[in-house]
């Protein structure tokens, strides 16, 4: 009988140690719906969107600043002295203003080059190297009123960024609430791993402005697509406004703190993300809902 006992034992032991495996293998193969491919794919659309948001901020913020000589003067060209006044993310920043229109019909070139050493360390400790060179025409905050960037080899940290963003006003019923249609054509972000992506939009961007530059927010809603660091394309579309805060780049948040939207893997390694950027605290965490499973990212800089 301790022989039989024995054996047993033994069996029940192993049929257990089975069952055991059976389980952390089912657990692991769980997660599995939040790989390394999966944070990828929202890290890097993620903070592209807000590299090209960034850009559009401060194109509007600097021209916010400039006097009316200094947009719509004579034609000649001002430098302009401590921009980051108007823009802490211009800290560093050599400003040129060259004018090209006349006081009713203003129009000229703004270039923000990120120093004569070719970098720059910004008041929200990034990086920024290269020049935006932004066209503008229209009286300031006017329908009619529009600018364009192009980034001329300009790099966030490792990041490289390419492309032409156009932002118009479409409804100006007053200064503090200022609505544009943004579109960003030939987008391509390509990240320090040598890997890139390629994101165009097509947005509504809202500008709520208030005395305090720091109560400032962005409202965004519409559509960005591309091809993600596989190559496979993706689409994203907004559900609620992502809300970007002023307030929150001193704490380094990058990316909206409010809002909801989707993105959709729609070639290669199919896939729907949910994403919720929560209830405007300044951070960079996403909630991500995908095939019944939820997890809590914070979006890194590096797209992976």
């Amino acid at each position: 009988m301790k022989a039989i006992n024995k054996k047993l034992s033994v069996k029940s032991i192993s049929v257990l140690g089975v069952v055991l495996l059976g389980v952390f293998f089912s657990c692991n193969n769980g997660n599995e719906v939040f790989n390394s491919v999966d944070t990828q794919n929202i890290n890097s659309i993620n903070v592209s969107s807000a590299f090209y948001a960034e850009g559009s901020e401060l194109a509007l913020n600097l021209i916010k600043g400039l006097s009316t000589a200094q947009y719509a003067g004579s034609r000649t060209t001002d430098v302009i002295s401590g921009p980051e006044k108007y823009d802490v993310r211009l800290t560093g920043a050599t400003v040129t203003v060259t004018r090209t229109g006349t006081i009713s019909a203003p129009a000229g070139m703004i270039i923000m080059a990120y120093d004569s050493l070719n970098k720059s360390t910004t008041g929200d400790g990034i990086i920024r190297k290269g020049k935006i060179l932004i066209d503008y025409s229209g009286k300031k905050w006017d329908a009619g009123f529009v600018v364009n960037l192009q980034f001329q080899n300009f790099y966030w940290n490792y990041t490289h960024l390419e492309g032409s963003v156009t932002d118009s006003i479409i409804l100006a019923t007053d200064t503090t609430r200022l609505q544009f249609a943004s579109r960003l054509e030939n987008g391509k972000v390509t990240f320090g791993d040598g890997k890139f992506i390629l994101h165009n939009h097509s947005l509504t961007r809202i500008w709520y402005r208030s005395l305090l530059s720091e109560n400032n927010e962005w409202h965004i809603t519409g559509s960005a697509s591309g091809n993600n660091k596989k190559g496979n394309e993706y689409q994203l579309s907004t559900q609620t406004d992502l809300v970007y805060r002023v307030f929150c780049v001193g704490s380094k948040s990058y990316i909206p703190v409010k809002g909801t939207a989707v993105i959709n893997i729609i070639s290669g390694e199919k896939k729907m993300y949910q994403l919720n950027y929560g209830d405007g605290t300044c951070d960079n965490l996403i909630s991500v809902k995908a095939d019944g499973n939820e997890k809590l990212i914070n979006a890194t800089t590096d797209g992976n």
